[in-house]
């Protein structure tokens, strides 16, 4: 009896946290498509344009420059704080819950 409460417990965690970092990752990325978006804006108009060109002419999709400094600076700040305060969660319903 005790090791199906405990195999239960710990899937319904397993679950949730789960599902929460899916959630995170996804919010994530789109942070990461509109800081792409953004810079697509901000640049020029002729290599834009010559990028899409080549994109077509190989068949491939087109995609926007990507800014490789500020998915970085985002994944390490916010995404560990999120983290961070999901994991204090864990262990305060773990030790408080019984």
């Amino acid at each position: 009896m005790p090791y199906n409460v405990i195999t239960i417990t710990c899937t319904v965690f397993a679950l949730y946290f789960g599902s929460l970092l899916n959630v995170l990752r996804r919010c994530v990325g789109e942070e990461e498509r509109i800081l792409k978006n953004r810079a697509y804006k901000k640049a020029s108009r002729l290599p834009q344009l010559l990028s899409k060109l080549f994109a077509k002419l190989r068949g491939k999709e087109w995609e926007p420059p990507q800014s490789p400094s500020t998915s970085s600076s985002f994944i390490s700040s916010k995404l560990i704080l999120k983290v961070l305060i999901v994991a204090g969660v864990a262990v305060f319903w773990q030790y408080y819950s019984e």
